[in-house]
Formats: structure tokens, sequence, C-alpha cells
């Protein structure tokens, strides 16, 4: 079998299912506070400062079906003032394939964040300009590394007997 247009051989045909499909992306929850306005927006490009802290939440629907929410805030401040503080949950429904046990938990935490983060990353930028500041554009986030520490705190807590640390 060749393919019609180039006269190469057709890739064959699989009917494995992909490890991971999205089935729905949307926002879970957003909050924008900007506390010291109208008087910050006068340093309004000068805002230069501040904390993005990123948490997970995997919520199984109805397996091989879950819910992923990537959790996001920004604390940006000016001269020790808060300028602005976003809180949002982007959440995604995905569903898991035909994978080994062990691969599941990562394709939750390390892969399904970083097809979402885009989407998130987005959103920040369009509420932080439209709040009246310069685009926040968020770093990329090594979602592995992440998991990575997620591990290595896991292991830690359970050998140290407590697993409400886990």
């Amino acid at each position: 079998m060749t393919d019609t247009d180039t006269g190469a051989p057709a890739p064959a045909a699989t009917n494995r299912a992909p490890p991971i499909v999205i089935l729905a992306q949307y926002l879970k929850d957003l909050s924008f506070e900007s506390p010291n306005s109208p008087a910050i927006l006068s340093h309004a490009l000068d805002v230069r400062q501040g904390r993005v802290g990123v948490d997970l939440r995997i919520t199984p629907v109805n397996p091989p079906n879950f819910e992923v929410v990537l959790k996001l805030r920004v604390e940006a401040t000016h001269e020790g003032k808060a300028a602005y503080l976003v809180d949002m949950e982007y959440a995604a429904m995905v569903q898991i394939g035909d994978v080994p046990e062990d691969k599941i938990e990562p394709l939750l935490m390390i892969e399904t964040p970083r097809l979402m983060f885009p989407y998130l990353r987005a959103l920040v930028t369009q509420m932080t300009r439209e709040g009246g500041f310069a685009p926040l554009l968020v770093n990329p986030i090594d979602f592995h590394a992440l998991y990575r520490d997620h591990k290595k705190k896991s292991a830690a807590a359970q050998a140290g007997g407590d697993p409400a640390q886990a």
C-alpha cells in the first residue's frame, strides 16, 4: 500500500489508542485582585517583582478518565506593595489509554500539565493586561522536575513513618 500523493509506503494502520486524550479543557476558577488600585496603576509597567506558585490536583472521575487541575498563584509587588494577585484553576478532563499501570501517574502529573500550560499561560497574560498591568508571561515550568521532587518528598515522608506527609 502506498501514499497516493507521494508514492511512499503508507504508514501501517494501528488500532492502538493514544496514551492520553484530552477530552476537555476549562477554566475552573479565576480570581484577579488589584488591592492598591488605582494608586498602583501609575507604576503598572514597573511591576517586576513577585512570586509564582503552582500546584496540581488529580481526581479520578471514572477511570480511565481523570480531572487534572493545574493551580497557579501569582503575587506581584511594587516597592513592597501588592500590585496584583492572580489565583487560577485550569482543568482538563483526560482519558488514559491502554498503558502500563506505572505510566499512568507520570502521564497525569507531567504530560497533562505540560499540554495544558500554554492555555493557562495565555489566560494569565490576558488577565494581567486587562487588569491594567504589563502582560505577564509566566516562564515555562519543568513539570518533570516537579514530579521528581514530589516523588522524593513522598519517599522521604514514607521513610520517616508519617504517611500523612506523603
